[in-house]
């Protein structure tokens, strides 16, 4: 589950998934970036977390690399 950036309430990845209509290729090759306590934080390449927006308080920031 996660709250995504722009949205009210949370969803499912599933849901998430099913509403952006990705195929059973597209979700089985979707990364899910998770916080240290297990937090959906980002569904790579579709949605952000709203709890992980970076904001004017915000003090670190991560880069991350994808390489296959």
């Amino acid at each position: 589950r996660l709250r995504p950036l722009g949205l009210n309430g949370h969803k499912l990845v599933s849901d998430l998934l099913n509403d952006q209509k990705a195929t059973a290729l597209e979700r089985e090759q979707t990364l899910v970036l998770l916080s240290g306590d297990g937090t959906v934080a980002w569904v790579l390449g579709r949605r952000m977390a709203h709890e992980f927006r970076i904001t004017e308080t915000t003090r670190y920031v991560a880069k991350l690399t994808l390489t296959t």
